[in-house]
């Protein structure tokens, strides 16, 4: 029986993406033929892919950004598998990746995941599965079609660990000579929703009663602090609202600081009226949407149209 080299199974792990323990009882099965090995492993996986599909959890994976040459389509999708380790993997970044760029640059967009996938080569997770031995799955996508001439997409990754990623449309209100200002204004916003979380696009946006909450809040606050018993109303009245208009920086996109700007002076609404001034239109935030792993869709955020 030939023998079963240490290099040979770190290249057998590097090229299937397979634990070590299986890459050398596959190369034992084998006698040391590499193909073989592969045969092997590949068989296996798909096996194991099968057996109680329902009862395994995709649980870790990463977030991945599509967008088109042109700038006016962008996707971005989160792709699931078991562990971290296949997630960390290259072919699985390359697989996450077609996923995004098909369903980027298909004419008709997918409505939800099961038509996404099935429009896909019939092979092409399968083929993942069988290399990686995981159970792996696209857990949701979201898809930016923003006007031509007027529009268009960014995209940031949070590059450490792949596991955060945005999708930012903006548009202006007439066709400009040159996007590259829109393209550039939607790739900060989105880098600045990685790390700020806002939950809400645009004030409107926020519901009533959540607004009518932190009123209620500053009113107990004002009631438990004697310091308040003897102010004029109108004093009162300006803490509350203050309190309001807090909530509304820390939630809402528009209202929130640049994290560029260390003062935290600059808003994002003066962010996106600057890239308005430069091409000579009026321009907004279309929508948003940010993916972490292993969040709920209900993380995603609307749209104001």
């Amino acid at each position: 029986m030939a023998e079963i080299t240490a290099k040979m199974v770190g290249q057998l792990r590097d090229e299937t993406g397979a634990g070590m323990m299986d890459c050398k009882k596959a190369l034992t099965e084998a006698a040391g033929d590499m193909e073989e090995a592969r045969t092997i492993l590949r068989k296996k996986g798909a096996a194991k892919a099968g057996q109680k599909s329902e009862s395994r959890v995709a649980s870790e994976g990463i977030v991945d950004a599509f967008v088109s040459e042109s700038g006016s389509v962008g996707v971005l999708l989160e792709l699931n598998s078991e562990t971290d380790f296949v997630a960390r993997n290259e072919a699985f970044h390359g697989l996450a990746h077609e996923l995004s760029k098909q369903a980027a640059e298909t004419s008709k967009p997918y409505e939800d995941v099961p038509s996404l996938l099935a429009g896909l080569p019939s092979d092409l997770i399968t083929e993942a599965i069988s290399r990686l031995g995981e159970k792996i799955a696209v857990a949701r996508f979201v898809r930016f079609d923003a006007p031509t001439a007027r529009g268009a997409v960014g995209a940031y990754i949070h590059k450490t660990d792949y596991k955060t990623g945005v999708l930012v449309e903006v548009a202006a209100d007439k066709e400009v000579s040159s996007i590259d200002a829109l393209t550039n204004l939607a790739r900060e916003v989105a880098m600045h929703v990685a790390a700020s979380r806002p939950q809400y696009l645009n004030p409107d946006e926020v519901p009533a009663e959540l607004v009518e909450r932190e009123r209620e809040i500053a009113r107990a606050k004002q009631d438990d602090d004697p310091a308040f018993a003897n102010k004029p109303e109108a004093a009162k009245t300006a803490m509350i609202e203050g309190q309001v208009r807090k909530y509304l920086e820390q939630t809402v996109l528009t209202e929130q600081g640049f994290v560029r700007d260390p003062s935290g002076k600059q808003k994002i609404k003066s962010l996106v009226a600057d890239a308005g001034k430069a091409v000579g239109a009026t321009v907004k935030i279309v929508r948003f949407a940010r993916y972490r792993v292993g969040e709920s869709a209900a993380s995603e955020a609307g749209a104001n149209g």
